[in-house]
């Protein structure tokens, strides 16, 4: 989450809530399954771009660095390979516009 607020901020925005009231909600609601979670579970392709991939193309346009986004992106990628490669019925479908262009690539 800290990363993601850096990006935000590198782009102009202000954030209300600050990332420790943020999980503090989390707790509040309990043991639960998010709905990318259960995608996956189902396997449903899971719609990382708008949680990911949106916010590392603006960390490389604001020069912002993400490691951690990165790197959960990257298990994001081998979890839908992986989900794939057991023949389940869903796919990983995602876009980088900064490397492969406007319309992205599928993998």
């Amino acid at each position: 989450m800290r990363e993601t607020l850096s990006v935000a901020e590198a782009q102009g925005c202000t954030v209300a809530v600050s990332v420790e009231r943020r999980l503090a909600g989390a707790e509040r609601v309990g043991d639960h399954r998010t709905s990318t979670l259960q995608d996956l579970g189902r396997g449903k392709p899971l719609e990382l771009d708008v949680l990911l991939a949106a916010v590392i193309e603006l960390a490389e346009v604001t020069g912002v660095e993400v490691p951690t986004l990165r790197t959960v992106h990257a298990i994001s990628d081998l979890l839908a390979l992986r989900s794939a490669a057991r023949g389940t019925r869903g796919h990983y479908r995602h876009h980088r516009h900064g490397r492969h262009g406007r319309h992205g690539s599928t993998r």
